[in-house]
């Protein structure tokens, strides 16, 4: 069972899962900066806690938000 994976959180699809968190970073970045301004992408533990969040800014760029 993958330990991370990566979930759009306005759509709720997920895009990846993967045992290495520094690859799940990498498609939750790939992820966002592909998707809509605004949309929260999430990488989850296999506990189903978030460990990091990403989102597209107005300007493009992908900004790491909180963990709400």
């Amino acid at each position: 069972m993958p330990k991370f994976y990566v979930t759009n959180e306005s759509t709720e699809d997920t895009f990846g899962a993967t045992d290495n968190l520094q690859e799940a970073i990498q498609i939750a970045k790939e992820v966002a900066r592909t998707g809509q301004t605004g949309d929260l992408v999430l990488v989850e533990s296999s506990e189903g806690k978030g460990v990091k969040q990403f989102v597209r800014t107005p300007d493009g760029s992908i900004a790491e938000k909180d963990v709400a």
